[in-house]
């Protein structure tokens, strides 16, 4: 058992794993039941040179099109909701995908992993 996302099945299924192999389900509930979601995205840096460029780079990797290209196989949870379907999972598992969004909109407790601070890194003594 571990708790962790979509971007597990892929893996599970290269390593011969069947889809009826494993599943996912909510975390069990003791004295709470809070759930955690983890997400990415690309940033602007003030840095940039072409912020314009960079502006119609984000809306292109943002779309639909772009994520097809990327996600191909389930080797995360796509933040796009309608990409998360039987379709993408077929032959790959887990019988119960719908865990993945499901979690957001069943647990309004639910609340985002926060990133670790970025920080220089230390020099040795």
């Amino acid at each position: 058992m571990t708790p962790a996302g979509g971007y597990w099945v892929e893996g599970l299924h290269e390593a011969g794993m069947k889809e009826d192999g494993f599943d996912v389900q909510f975390f069990p509930r003791w004295r709470t039941q809070r759930h955690q979601f983890g997400t990415a995205g690309y940033a602007i840096m003030k840095t940039a040179k072409d912020k314009d460029a960079a502006w119609e780079w984000l809306k292109f990797a943002s779309s639909l099109e772009a994520m097809r290209l990327v996600f191909p196989t389930p080797n995360t949870t796509p933040a796009r909701r309608s990409m998360v379907n039987e379709q993408l999972y077929a032959g790959r598992g887990p019988k119960h995908w719908k865990v993945f969004y499901d979690t957001l909109d069943k647990f309004p407790t639910t609340g985002p992993i926060p990133a670790p601070p970025s920080r220089p890194p230390s020099r040795p003594p």
